[in-house]
């Protein structure tokens, strides 16, 4: 299994792994490859397989040109994630499957979800929070036979700058770390609710500021303190929200010193749940490919984090110390 990403992706559409589509069953979805152009250089989308068709085994390629991604219209994200919907009982009952394909595939069925529920008012509904919490117990249920969280965490995660896979990863982190610490399922099912919906406020803001290919400017970064705020209220007119999650959601870009937004909370003032998601969301961020820088390892990445302490106290100390020992475990 890899981790790595499609080397790009096109306006309108999400990238999918082929290996968790069935050969000689019917897709619930267009499907398209990703091909050059005349070229060579530029690529773009070609329909592959048609919704309703019968998805074949040669569509994967040879051996040697083994395609591993495919892309579907984002406008079919709810059809996706009925087609996972449909299968993840057969696929995870595979008795040849590993744990960590296990939580992969879990991992990808989220991001379909978080991919669904942020671009589709219809699909923000309680329902659909009923089944992603079933997922997120899923996941728990895998995370708890692993020895090594942190390992495990770099096996599955994805790297690229999309906004949806930076959601599922923070999610992923902070479930395995709030496990790390001792946490009940229902704690860590809370939290990672919270991480799944912490941005949903980002899809209000103007698209060339979501989807700008360089760093954002001051007015750009102005907008965006706003999305805590607009994440909270709108998941507060959504049923089965607790209370916990929304505090979380409109206080994770709080910082420890005060210095932060929206409201400029600090210590204890501040959600613990929402220290810790301030820390798991920078070291992902840092971590994650970005278009004008590469990724810091993870070692870059604290040092980072642990630099901005000397000037302004941006994260929690404890929560830092103990989130460094838990990226540190043997």
């Amino acid at each position: 299994m890899t981790n790595a990403s499609p080397v790009a992706s096109a306006e309108g559409y999400f990238p999918l792994r082929l290996c968790r589509l069935r050969p000689g069953k019917p897709l619930f979805f267009d499907l398209y490859f990703e091909v050059p152009g005349l070229n060579g250089c530029d690529r773009h989308l070609v329909l592959s397989c048609r919704k309703g068709k019968i998805f074949q085994d040669k569509l994967l390629g040879s051996d040697e040109g083994r395609k591993s991604w495919a892309y579907f219209p984002s406008s079919e994200a709810a059809a996706v994630l009925r087609y996972f919907s449909d299968n993840v009982e057969e696929f995870l009952r595979k008795p040849s499957l590993l744990n960590c394909d296990k939580i992969a595939f879990l991992y990808d069925i989220s991001l379909t979800w978080v991919e669904n529920f942020f671009t589709a008012p219809a699909s923000q509904a309680p329902d659909n929070i009923k089944f992603i919490i079933t997922i997120i117990e899923r996941i728990l249920k895998y995370l708890l036979d692993e020895k090594n969280l942190a390992k495990l965490l770099c096996t599955v995660r994805r790297h690229d700058s999309h906004l949806y896979t930076h959601t599922i990863n923070v999610f992923l982190i902070s479930m395995a770390f709030s496990l790390f610490k001792g946490w009940s399922v229902e704690e860590s099912r809370e939290l990672g609710l919270a991480c799944l919906l912490h941005d949903i406020g980002m899809t209000s803001l103007p698209h060339d500021i979501t989807q700008k290919p360089e760093r954002l400017t001051d007015i750009d970064r102005h907008y965006v303190k706003n999305h805590p705020g607009e994440s909270k209220k709108l998941l507060a007119k959504i049923p089965l929200i607790p209370e916990r999650v929304l505090a979380v959601v409109a206080q994770h870009h709080e910082n420890y010193d005060g210095s932060g937004y929206p409201q400029g909370l600090a210590a204890e003032a501040i959600h613990p749940w929402a220290r810790i998601l301030r820390i798991i969301d920078s070291f992902e961020s840092l971590t994650s490919i970005r278009p004008w820088r590469p990724p810091c390892n993870t070692s870059q990445a604290l040092a980072v984090m642990k630099s901005t302490l000397k000037g302004k106290e941006v994260y929690d100390p404890v929560l830092l110390a103990e989130f460094i020992g838990f990226l540190q475990q043997g």
